[in-house]
């Protein structure tokens, strides 16, 4: 095994492979799954949430941000997606990610101790393509009573 400098520079600790340059200490899941959090963050963050939590671990469950928006503590699950041939994000929140989510925003509203707050659940999606990212935010995507639907648009 023979190692350039090109491939010191890019973080291989190895031949590059048909996928390019990786770090070895992370799955480059984890690295995509970073990746669209980071970017969830700074648009909600132009639409005026405040990010209180990022990664935030309720039991067996991870919360990909927890945010303040008015008087609504808000739940953010973000799905990064490069295609969608096999469903899109939104379907890959099943029924059981659903019941998780709900189960472990109840423990952090409580640990708050904050009623004053209502609690909400959001999704942000971003689809990576060529030609640029699609984010969409799907405003209460839990609440069987809420508009679901609604999302606010943007490309970064």
């Amino acid at each position: 095994m023979r190692r350039t400098l090109d491939d010191e520079q890019n973080g291989c600790n190895g031949p590059r492979d048909r996928n390019g340059p990786r770090d070895h200490n992370e799955p480059r899941a984890a690295a995509r799954g970073r990746f669209g959090e980071a970017l969830a963050a700074a648009f909600l963050q132009q639409w005026g949430y405040r990010i209180v939590s990022r990664n935030r671990r309720v039991g067996r469950l991870e919360l990909d941000l927890v945010a303040l928006h008015q008087h609504e503590l808000v739940i953010v699950e973000v799905r990064l997606r490069s295609r969608e041939d096999h469903g899109s994000a939104e379907e890959t929140v099943d029924r059981r990610k659903r019941a998780r989510l709900r189960s472990a925003g109840r423990r952090v509203w409580e640990e708050t101790g904050r009623p004053d707050l209502s609690l909400r659940f959001d999704l942000v999606t971003i689809l990576a393509r060529p030609d640029g990212l699609r984010l969409r935010h799907h405003v209460r995507f839990l609440d069987p009573d809420g508009p679901g639907a609604e999302s606010l648009r943007g490309r970064m």
